[in-house]
């Protein structure tokens, strides 16, 4: 079931999470924008499911005002070296699923891959 609710406790994250649409654009297709929503890239696994997960939200956009919802975010690499737990919690409407940030990656845009098969569960 797709996710409804992104919550990360030790960052303020509680946000609404929306399915992204593909949009055309004439010679290439992408995701849309959220905007002031956390996206879900609905091809990518719902909670609970195996697979990679992949959310999406603004550090900021003060020029096309779609929100900040993940501004805190850079805050978690430094949380982890002093030995915070980070805890994502992701919802729908039947249950809750609790994750534990073990580790974080910066990926750049042209080595985005949706899927990494190795069978381990990845929330991005």
């Amino acid at each position: 079931m797709n996710p409804n609710r992104l919550i990360v406790p030790s960052i303020s994250i509680d946000a609404p999470v929306h399915a992204l649409k593909v949009l055309d654009k004439g010679n290439t297709r992408k995701y849309e924008s959220p905007n002031n929503v956390v996206g879900h890239i609905p091809e990518s696994a719902n909670p609970g499911e195996a697979g990679s997960t992949w959310f999406f939200a603004h550090l900021e956009s003060p020029t096309i005002g779609e929100g900040s919802l993940f501004f805190n975010l850079p805050l978690i690499p430094s949380l982890l070296s002093k030995g915070e737990s980070i805890h994502i919690i992701a919802e729908n409407n039947l249950q809750q699923y609790l994750y534990l940030v073990t580790s974080t990656e910066i990926i750049r845009e042209t080595d985005f891959k949706l899927y990494k098969p190795d069978g381990r569960l990845y929330i991005w």
